[in-house]
């Protein structure tokens, strides 16, 4: 999914832990700075010795015209935040989950504008040039940890069970921690590409990513994946409608991205 979605652990703009979408900007930099061991140096004949610690990534980011909510909400995403997830996209990795910490906040100008329609006066603001700059909170490579990847699939967890009436359908029954990798035309990884169904009044969640019968990952029909259901009996998830599972269906392919990039 290519856009730029921070994940709003306040629950200001949506349920806590849902990620939410901001505009994308008009100049993303990727910035990498390398740190190196404090005996990293020159011997006297000029060769260098070094030893490096690890690199860190961050990216310089711009945004042209936009309106005050707009920058609003960015701003209340990352300021004053110790760290934040942002869905991004990684100079190396494509387009990744990971976690940052935000600084030098600027803005080149606002633009005030009245006029009067309808006999009414109204005030319009443009915000111009707002940038802001980002690094990682962990190192390259190490950016997407076992701590964080369990948090991600908890608050997955927590959403379903709170938000939807599940009851004693649960929230499914894969370990997906362990999801076969079909890797798509582009290099893509796909580890359930879902869909639906709706059998017995319940909207039904399944995987059409699975093992062939030589054991290497391969993808299924719609059909194949239901009656793989009900073989296997394995599912995602029951819903009580299309939205419901729609919604956690997005929720749950966004949690995959953090563990199988």
């Amino acid at each position: 999914m290519a856009n730029f979605d921070i994940r709003d652990d306040s629950g200001k703009y949506g349920n806590v832990g849902d990620y939410i979408r901001i505009k994308a900007p008009v100049e993303y930099k990727p910035i990498l700075a390398t740190t190196s061991t404090s005996d990293s140096d020159r011997t006297q004949d000029l060769v260098m010795h070094n030893t490096p610690m690890g690199t860190i990534v961050g990216y310089d980011m711009v945004w042209g015209d936009m309106g005050t909510e707009d920058v609003r909400m960015i701003l209340d995403l990352m300021v004053n935040k110790s760290s934040f997830n942002m869905h991004h996209f990684d100079i190396f990795r494509g387009w990744a989950y990971d976690d940052f910490y935000a600084s030098n906040f600027n803005v080149n100008g606002v633009r005030l504008r009245q006029y009067w329609h309808n006999h009414d006066l109204y005030n319009e603001e443009s915000w111009k040039g707002l940038s802001i700059n980002i690094r990682s909170i962990y190192p390259y490579l190490e950016n997407v940890n076992q701590a964080e990847v369990q948090r991600h699939l908890t608050l997955t967890q927590d959403y379903l069970e709170n938000r939807f009436d599940i009851g004693q359908y649960g929230a499914g029954n894969i370990d997906l921690l362990n999801r076969p990798r079909y890797v798509n035309q582009d290099g893509s990884i796909s580890t359930v590409r879902s869909m639906s169904f709706n059998e017995d009044g319940k909207e039904i969640l399944v995987p059409t990513v699975a093992y062939d019968s030589q054991g290497n990952p391969t993808i299924l029909t719609d059909e194949q994946a239901i009656d793989r259901y009900h073989t296997t009996g394995e599912y995602l998830g029951k819903f009580n409608t299309v939205a419901e599972c729609d919604d956690y269906a997005d929720r749950l392919h966004r949690q995959q991205e953090v563990i199988y990039i």
